[in-house]
């Protein structure tokens, strides 16, 4: 399945036009996340406004034994794309700083959670691209 994904996401994403590619990366990190067993749970609901990145699930309120939330904007719109197709992410109009700011929590998402993970190195260019 993580096979399928990875050949079908290249092959959209040759096909696609670029003007519908803008959060293709958010997307495809949280889907990454899923397939490898750790996707976010839940949804963000006015109960339920804070992403735990410990658990990968939205909460009421924070917990003393996780250190890592997100909370606002942004736990709404990772709500947002993580219940879309990978190819609907065009829809949700985010500027370039506030995409920049969700792969930044992806990422720290996908380091809690992949054993071995450091720092990604091709994050400093993303500026540059985004």
């Amino acid at each position: 399945e993580l096979y399928e994904f990875l050949t079908q996401s290249i092959y959209h994403l040759d096909q696609f036009e670029q003007d519908k590619l803008t959060n293709f990366h958010l997307q495809f990190s949280l889907q990454l996340a899923s397939l490898m067993g750790f996707g976010i749970h839940d949804q963000y609901t006015p109960e339920t406004p804070i992403l735990d990145l410990q658990n990968g699930s939205y909460v009421a309120t924070t917990h003393k034994h996780s250190l890592e939330f997100v909370d606002g904007k942004y736990a709404e719109v990772i709500s947002q794309l993580n219940s879309l197709s990978l190819f609907e992410g065009h829809t949700i109009a985010l500027n370039r700083e506030q995409r920049l700011e969700l792969i930044h929590l992806l990422i720290r998402y996908l380091q809690l959670h992949v054993n071995g993970m450091g720092k990604i190195k091709s994050l400093e260019v993303l500026p540059e691209i985004l």
